[in-house]
């Protein structure tokens, strides 16, 4: 989910990205540019960002973007916002695409139904 947010959110700000894929089963080129092995990683010129919402701050930092609200209140609002997404629905929806729970274990028809209920 966070590289899809990611990309999301290079679209929005109209800077010209290239997408990398990564073999998940071998992610040197990863750990050679960033000293992990997670995704999405941003190389920003010399700088590389980590984690997917750390990607959206720095995008949003960056002069002119308009990816965040100006005024704090908003700003602070819409990372709690983000945070909470990350953690109550994106579960959700990753289970519903891949009908497998983040461990890779298979959803029942049963977890499906639960799953859909909830996003009704």
């Amino acid at each position: 989910m966070d590289c899809e947010k990611v990309r999301l959110a290079l679209d929005v700000t109209g800077l010209d990205w290239t997408a990398r894929p990564v073999d998940p089963d071998d992610r040197s080129e990863v750990e050679k540019v960033s000293g992990q092995t997670s995704v999405p990683v941003l190389v920003d010129d010399e700088t590389v960002v980590v984690d997917g919402n750390r990607i959206l701050e720095h995008l949003a930092s960056r002069e002119g973007s308009t990816l965040l609200p100006e005024s704090r209140r908003a700003h602070t609002l819409t990372r709690l916002l983000v945070e909470h997404a990350d953690r109550a629905i994106a579960p959700l929806v990753f289970g519903l695409r891949r009908r497998t729970t983040r461990d890779g274990d298979p959803l029942s028809d049963d977890d499906l139904a639960v799953l859909r209920l909830r996003l009704d």
